[in-house]
C-alpha cells in the first residue's frame, strides 16, 4: 500500500508526496485503516485534520457502511471521499465505447484472442517465435531498419478498464461516432428492452459522477480565476464552508468570509499581478506572492481546503511504477553480488 500526502505549502503552492510505503497482511477496509492511522500517529499527523480521502473505486474501499473512507469519516466527517475522476472517466468512456456495435464487437474480439494466446503457455511461445521469424525476414528484406532495442518481440496487451492509456483507440472512435453513439444510447433508452434501457442509461456521463465530493467540485468552481473571475459567487462561497467545512470555520469566521467576499472581486480584478491568472492553484500562490492571503485569511484557507481534495490517483499510480522499477534494480544488483561471492 502507498500512501501520498496532498497539501498547500506555506508558498500557497499545492504539493502531492510519496510517504510511504506499507507491506499489509490483508486489503480488508479495517487492516487497511489501522496501518493507515499507525503511519500518521508515528509522524504526529491527526485524522480529524484530514480533508480529502482520494482512493479507486474498489468496494473495501469507497463502500458506503464499511469500506475504508467510511471507517475514516466515522473519525472526521471533513475527509471527503474521491473515487479518482480519472477512473470514473475512464469507466465511462469504455462502457459509452461499447453502445456502439463495431466498436463493441472490435474489443470483443481482440479480447477473445488475447485470452485464447495468453490462456497457454504453449500458444503464446509459437505466437513469440512466429513473431521472431516475421521481424527477421522483414530485416533482411530491408523493411525494418535495426538499432539498439529495435525491433524486439512483444505481447498482447490486456486493455484496462481503469488505465486510462490502454483505450486510446476506442476513445478515438467514440470522438468520431459520438453522435451515433448518443443517438443510439437515447433510443436504447426510449424504446429498448427494459434491461437494455438501465445498461444504456447507466453509460451518460451524469449518472456516473454522482458522489458527494463532485458537488464540492461544483461549488468550489466559485474560485476559478479564468475569464476575470467570472464564475466567483458570494453564495457558493459561503455554501462551500458552512455545509463541507464548519470544523475549519467558526461562526466569527463566516462573518469575517462575508466581509472578505464584498472586497475580494474588487481587489483582486484591478491588481495587474492577478490578471493572467488560470488556475485555482495558481491563485493560491499569487495570494501567497502579493501577501493577499493575510488580507483575505479567510479565502485563502478555503482554497487551501479545497486544493487538498484528491480528485486523481495518478501519483500513487507511479508511486507503484516507482517500486517496480526499484524492486528489479534490487533483485538485478543482488544477483550480481551472489554471482561475485
Amino acid at each position: 500500500m502507498a500512501i501520498i500526502l496532498r497539501f498547500v505549502d506555506c508558498d500557497g503552492f499545492i504539493r502531492e508526496r510519496f510517504f510511504k510505503v506499507l507491506s499489509v497482511a490483508d486489503t480488508c477496509s479495517q487492516t487497511l485503516k489501522d496501518e493507515i492511522s499507525k503511519v500518521l500517529t508515528q509522524y504526529d499527523l491527526q485524522v480529524e485534520n484530514m480533508r480529502g480521502q482520494g482512493y479507486d473505486g474498489a468496494s473495501n474501499m469507497r463502500g458506503e457502511y464499511n469500506g475504508l473512507q467510511a471507517l475514516f469519516r466515522e473519525e472526521c466527517p471533513y475527509a471527503y471521499y474521491v473515487h479518482c475522476f480519472a477512473h470514473h472517466l475512464q469507466l465511462t468512456l469504455n462502457a459509452a465505447a461499447k453502445g456502439v456495435h463495431d466498436i463493441w464487437e472490435l474489443f470483443s474480439t481482440l479480447n477473445l484472442i488475447v485470452n485464447f494466446v495468453d490462456s497457454s503457455a504453449k500458444r503464446h511461445s509459437a505466437l513469440r517465435v512466429i513473431r521472431e521469424e516475421e521481424i527477421a525476414d522483414l530485416v533482411a528484406a530491408g523493411a525494418l531498419e535495426t538499432g539498439t532495442g529495435a525491433n524486439q518481440t512483444c505481447t498482447l496487451q490486456r486493455a484496462g478498464a481503469t488505465r486510462w492509456g490502454s483505450h486510446l483507440h476506442s476513445i478515438s472512435s467514440l470522438i468520431k461516432l459520438f453522435g451515433a453513439t448518443q443517438t443510439t444510447l437515447v433510443d436504447w433508452v426510449a424504446n429498448g428492452p427494459k434491461k437494455v434501457q438501465g445498461e444504456a442509461k447507466s453509460v451518460e456521463l451524469d449518472s456516473r459522477f454522482t458522489d458527494d465530493s463532485l458537488e464540492i467540485l461544483v461549488l468550489s468552481a466559485t474560485f476559478d480565476p479564468r475569464d476575470n473571475f467570472r464564475s466567483f459567487k458570494f453564495e457558493d462561497v459561503n455554501n462551500l464552508a458552512l455545509r463541507f467545512y464548519p470544523q475549519d470555520f467558526t461562526s466569527y469566521d463566516m462573518l469575517a468570509l462575508d466581509m472578505e467576499c464584498e472586497f475580494f472581486l474588487t481587489d483582486i480584478q484591478r491588481d495587474p499581478r492577478f490578471a493572467n491568472t488560470t488556475t485555482v492553484s495558481d491563485l493560491c500562490w499569487r495570494l501567497v506572492q502579493s501577501r493577499k492571503s493575510a488580507f483575505f485569511p479567510m479565502i485563502y484557507r478555503l482554497i487551501c481546503l479545497v486544493l487538498t481534495l484528491p480528485v486523481s490517483t495518478a501519483t500513487t499510480e507511479r508511486a507503484f511504477s516507482s517500486m517496480n522499477i526499484i524492486k528489479k534494480n534490487f533483485e538485478i544488483r543482488w544477483k550480481m553480488s551472489f554471482l561475485i561471492i
